[in-house]
């Protein structure tokens, strides 16, 4: 898409403007910066993925790039790279890799590939688009189908939540195997769940569904307690309190969302901020190769003496110069009708909220930065 193109109308933004629940909202736009964050790294990564006679191959260059050209202490990437190394195990490498995707995921966001909602974003291309749909398709898109290692994994979409179920091989003198029931909400947008970056601490509990539900609920109350006050043993990847929602942080909650349509702005600054200094990139560079080329005929001219000359080379100068940075700052507070001062103030106002994720401080209510 090109920059140009990039409005309030578009999908990806429309959307968030019809959130009428604040905590959706929230959490919408956190994912909204999260995929913006991650989305060139994302992109990079499934390139080792191409789709040939409607299947999807491994691009071999991508792989000597990828796996086999880089060492990790990582021991996902350790076998994906011995089975690259070995060239006969093409099947392993693909699961290998979506595992690798998979953990590079859940690390940073704590979500996995069918969480992800990349279809309307105007910075993906449209190759990454069909890959990525062809293989989300592959992993979603069944009853019970064996992943990996004889994981096998069941699902269930609708629009209020998702269900996995993942049951795993039966263990070595063991007449039982595990399985495990996973539940999340489906907003708009993906929930987030970075634990190993947030200042989050999370505690797993086990509910009998057969129960009644007043016993299941005073069983969660009871634990709720328990673990609060068991909280010291409960701790967080970075060693930090747990931070809970008091009526300060849902009275700014509610403040960002009584202000939406800003925050929706600066994403569609954003975005069009990155499109167009892609495109203006290119078109500086030709605009040099023509002015380099009006410049070099004058030079060659024997009619005009050196004073004409110049006054013709600074004339070409004037008439091919570069399109900057604060033009196109215009050129997107056109689009939007807002002050060149506001585009700025709303570009410093998502790096500040880029810069060490802070974004995901916006679930609690807070803005860093």
């Amino acid at each position: 898409m090109k920059a140009k193109y990039i409005n309030r109308g578009l999908t990806q933004y429309r959307e968030l403007y019809k959130i009428d629940d604040y905590d959706e909202f929230i959490h919408c736009i956190v994912y909204e910066f999260a995929i913006r964050d991650i989305k060139n790294e994302l992109m990079e990564m499934f390139k080792v993925f191409a789709i040939e006679n409607d299947e999807i191959v491994l691009v071999e260059e991508e792989i000597n790039k990828q796996i086999i050209g880089k060492e990790r202490d990582d021991e996902l990437y350790k076998e994906a790279k011995a089975l690259a190394e070995d060239g006969n195990y093409l099947k392993e490498i693909y699961y290998y890799w979506i595992l690798v995707i998979e953990d590079k995921l859940f690390f940073r966001l704590g979500i996995t590939l069918v969480d992800l909602y990349i279809i309307e974003y105007s910075f993906f291309t449209d190759e990454f688009k069909k890959v990525f749909i062809k293989i989300f398709n592959s992993v979603q898109l069944y009853d019970e189908k064996v992943i990996f290692n004889n994981i096998k994994v069941s699902t269930y979409h609708n629009s209020k939540f998702s269900r996995v179920t993942k049951s795993y091989p039966q263990m070595k003198n063991s007449n039982f195997r595990k399985i495990g029931t996973h539940y999340r909400l489906n907003y708009r947008r993906p929930i987030l769940f970075p634990d190993i970056l947030s200042d989050n601490k999370n505690a797993d509990i086990t509910i009998n569904t057969d129960l009644p539900k007043e016993v299941i609920l005073k069983q969660v109350e009871k634990l709720i307690d328990i673990m609060r006050a068991d909280d010291k043993h409960i701790v967080s990847n970075h060693e930090m309190n747990l931070l809970a929602d008091n009526k300060e942080h849902e009275k700014i909650k509610k403040e960002i969302f009584d202000n939406k349509e800003n925050f929706i702005d600066k994403f569609i600054i954003y975005d069009f901020m990155e499109l167009r200094s892609k495109e203006i990139k290119k078109e500086n560079e030709e605009i040099k190769i023509k002015k380099d080329k009006l410049i070099n005929e004058v030079k060659k001219l024997e009619s005009l003496n050196k004073r004409e000359k110049l006054e013709r080379i600074r004339n070409i100068n004037q008439a091919h110069k570069k399109i900057t940075r604060v033009e196109i700052k215009n050129e997107i507070a056109e689009i939007l009708k807002l002050s060149s001062f506001t585009v700025e103030k709303y570009l410093k106002d998502c790096n500040r909220l880029f810069k060490d994720r802070n974004y995901l401080s916006l679930v609690h209510g807070k803005i860093i930065g």
